[in-house]
């Protein structure tokens, strides 16, 4: 179990991204998808290895969680839950994708 969830400013810019993206077309799809993709990382609270490892870096294993055509990166480190990003699943992860400075 994870006592706390932190979003990364990326991941939070991501969200705002993806929502000004849809408002394009419906305001009301984009404020659901974005509450749904806040809400789908709170299983990380009693499920903490929910998501599918994706990548090791310094001995921190990223993971994802995909809700509908979406990506949710995080990794959990003493007994908290970090979202790094979120992307659509047609973006790889970048390669240099780099969790170091998220949380400075």
């Amino acid at each position: 179990m994870v006592q706390k969830i932190t979003w990364a400013a990326e991941a939070e810019k991501n969200l705002l991204e993806i929502k000004q993206y849809i408002e394009k077309d419906s305001v009301f799809y984009a404020e659901r998808l974005v509450r749904q993709l806040y809400e789908k990382v709170t299983v990380l609270y009693q499920h903490p290895e929910f998501g599918k490892p994706v990548s090791t870096q310094n001995n921190i294993t990223l993971r994802r969680i995909l809700h509908k055509n979406y990506r949710i990166i995080y990794f959990i480190k003493e007994n908290t839950a970090f979202v790094v990003a979120v992307f659509h699943q047609a973006r790889q992860l970048p390669e240099n994708f780099e969790i170091d400075n998220l949380f400075q």
